[in-house]
């Protein structure tokens, strides 16, 4: 194998890794949505209330972003 082809080799490889990990990232953030829907729907309306002042993180691209709720 060439120079070329044995980064080519490594950048597909390297790639692909990404991609798994975003798919087990996505699978592990619908189960946790799931899990808090699951819980939100055995709870009273009193236990839903959000204060005013909580914050979440989002994550994107960018990296997590504080947005007040």
């Amino acid at each position: 194998m060439t120079k070329e082809e044995q980064l080519l080799a490594a950048l597909l490889n390297a790639n692909q890794e990404l991609v798994d990990a975003f798919k087990c990232y996505s699978e592990l953030e619908a189960a946790a949505i799931a899990e808090k829907e699951k819980r939100g729907h055995n709870r009273g309306r009193a236990e839903q209330k959000v204060s005013a002042d909580t914050t979440v993180c989002v994550f994107g691209y960018g990296g997590g972003v504080p947005i007040p709720i």
